[in-house]
């Protein structure tokens, strides 16, 4: 049993997969990772996967023979009480409705029909390589942890895993090589993925408008790509605000 009940994260993530793979979403960005023959089989696990009815237990999602878990990874700093990066949304978030307040008042004192347009922003850039990591193997730990304990079907099991946070820059001596991060080529979670491959056949890795799916068998083919020279930068996460009031 999970202290908090499934919410509409997890459904939406799982959602817009699911979406993108039936070509609804064709603005999405699916990465080819080298797949075995059991690809559509993970293509149909994920397509036909519906959310546990017991809401509060492991795990979110379940389809014939096997689940789909989800979790949020970020590269910011966290403790027991959440990531760096959530305490400053929520502050943010805070300061936002502050703003509208005083807008909406401004919209009452106007005599004019007029529009007035404002666009707080947060820079958040307390972001590190090694924080991803951490963040990664703990969550991902704490829901193995949770899937010991699962009584259900399990021969085919689906770890989700979705980046809340910035993302990173592929670099190579200090050079910018133009893509940003992904999985596939993490030479330092890759190896630790692996060594679940038997409780854990696929994983899906989303990160803003991309994803990719990964069998956790096909690792050591992944890792023999990878470039020695290759490392990650984190970026910046940025979240705008934009409020608009017109006054009639």
């Amino acid at each position: 049993m999970r202290a908090k009940t499934r919410g509409k994260t997890e459904e939406y993530c799982l959602d817009q997969i699911k979406k993108d793979l039936q070509g609804i979403l064709p603005f999405w960005q699916r990465m080819e990772c080298p797949l075995s023959t059991q690809n559509q089989v993970v293509r149909q696990a994920i397509l036909t996967a519906i959310p546990n009815p017991q809401s509060s237990s492991f795990p979110d999602f379940l389809f014939d023979g096997g689940y789909i878990e989800h979790f949020q990874v970020t590269a910011a700093k966290e403790d027991k009480k959440g990531s760096g990066l959530k305490k400053d949304e929520s502050i943010f978030e805070k300061e936002c409705q502050e703003s509208f307040r005083q807008l909406e008042n401004e919209l009452e004192r106007s005599t004019q029909r007029e529009m007035f347009v404002q666009n707080p922003q947060m820079i958040f850039t307390e972001n590190s390589y090694d924080y991803f990591v951490s963040s990664f193997k703990k969550n991902w730990k704490h829901h193995i942890e949770s899937l010991e304990k699962y009584t259900g079907e399990k021969q085919a099991g689906i770890f989700l895993v979705e980046n809340s946070g910035a993302t990173f820059k592929q670099m190579k001596d200090g050079r910018y090589l133009g893509n940003l991060y992904f999985l596939h080529l993490d030479k330092i979670l890759l190896p630790f993925i692996y060594e679940y491959r038997n409780q854990i056949q696929c994983v899906i890795f989303k990160s803003a408008q991309f994803y990719e799916i990964i069998e956790t068998k096909e690792i050591p083919k992944l890792l023999k790509k990878i470039p020695q020279e290759l490392y990650f930068e984190p970026g910046r996460m940025i979240t705008m605000n934009t409020q608009i009031g017109i006054n009639l």
